[in-house]
This record gives C-alpha cells, sequence and structure tokens, in this order.
C-alpha cells in the first residue's frame, strides 16, 4: 500500500503515512514516525522477512530498511534514484550523530549546542571543530 514519508518541518524524525495524510504528518502519531537520532543504520535492498515478498530484482532494486534503537522500517521507493538519495542522506546523518556523540564523549565543546539539536545545527558545528583540529 502506497504511503508518503518525509523528514518533519523540525528536521528531527522520519514521519510517514496515507496519501490523504500527507498535508497532516507532524511527526505527533508515535507510531508512523522515526526519530533520526535514534537511526542506528540504513540497508539497501530487500533483505527483511517484510521485503522478501518483494522478487523483482527492479524493485528490490528501490528498496531498503531503516533500523532504529526502538524499530525498523521497510521501505520501497518508486525508482532507484529516490532510494539512493534516502539511503545516502540518512547515512549521511547517522555518521554526523555518531561523531557528534563520540565528541560528546571525549569532552570536545560543541559550542552551545542544546542536546539533540537539528542536524543542521550539529553539521555545522562539526564543521567548526574539524576546522579548529585541522589548524
Amino acid at each position: 500500500h502506497m504511503r508518503v514519508m518525509r523528514v518533519d518541518g523540525g528536521g528531527e524524525k522520519i514521519v510517514w503515512g496515507s496519501p490523504e495524510e500527507k498535508d497532516k504528518l507532524s511527526g505527533k502519531d508515535d507510531h508512523k514516525n522515526i526519530s533520526l537520532s535514534s537511526i542506528i543504520e540504513v540497508v539497501p535492498g530487500a533483505s527483511t522477512q517484510a521485503l522478501s515478498n518483494v522478487t523483482n530484482p527492479t524493485k528490490a532494486a528501490c528498496c531498503f530498511t531503516i533500523y532504529a534503537e526502538d524499530r525498523s522500517l521497510d521501505v520501497e521507493m518508486q525508482d532507484v534514484i529516490s532510494k539512493n538519495l534516502w539511503v545516502s542522506n540518512l547515512n549521511d546523518i547517522c555518521f554526523v550523530y555518531k561523531v557528534v556523540d563520540a565528541m560528546d564523549n571525549v569532552g570536545l565543546p560543541q559550542r552551545g549546542i542544546v542536546r539533540r539539536p537539528s542536524v543542521v545545527q550539529r553539521k555545522a558545528n562539526f564543521k567548526e571543530v574539524l576546522a579548529k583540529n585541522a589548524k
């Protein structure tokens, strides 16, 4: 069944719902969202039991799974380009969260970042730290 998936307006969650709900997707419905900060891994392909019915290689190439701390989400996109964009960007976000968490663990400053700021703020501060350490 067709679903709409996007990142919420605050850049904190992936939200999804029926096409009729697309204008109402807010992330407040707990069973229809995944926090970006909770994503552990994004795996391309139709490798889960839920996606085992996707036997057409062309369709399987459009699939991926998002593994988060408390759940997983199996996705079949309409085309490979969309799938590649989602997988690449989600993996980049995961990397930034892991680096910032590692910085927290070793006590590197993050210039006034509050707990779990938006990805845009974290990327900006991550670049600042890299630039300082490169000097």
